[in-house]
């Protein structure tokens, strides 16, 4: 093999390495209470790519590029969130806090009527 074939062997071996995905791995809890959160949707942004934590509230969530990349939070009831993967410390046990999302209402009518 000569020399620029195994230059180009190479490279493209590293890129396969880093062009790899990683995997996020955690768990969704209430801000206040520390009380567990099930199946809050997860998804990284302006991808496809989304799961769902589950029932012990546990995620792992697969990114191409961990410097650049977003994921975004959702739960019904609870503030949305978007927090760059960049900002975690180890992605083998990331925590997420999301926060209650306070709704009041201005008035509730209830009719009855005979059919």
């Amino acid at each position: 093999m000569s020399l620029k074939k195994t230059i180009i062997y190479f490279a493209f071996l590293l890129f396969a390495f880093t062009a790899r995905a990683q995997t996020l791995k955690g768990r969704v809890i209430d801000a206040n209470s520390n009380q567990n959160l099930p199946f809050v949707r997860l998804f990284t942004k302006n991808t496809p790519t989304g799961v769902l934590t589950d029932i012990d509230v546990k995620f792992k969530l697969e990114v191409s590029n961990l410097q650049n990349a977003e994921i975004q939070v959702s739960y019904l009831g609870y503030l949305h969130q978007t927090i760059a993967v960049s900002s975690f410390q180890d992605i083998e046990k990331i925590v997420i806090k999301l926060k209650p999302q306070a709704l009041s209402l201005q008035e509730i009518s209830v009719l009855a009527k005979e059919n």
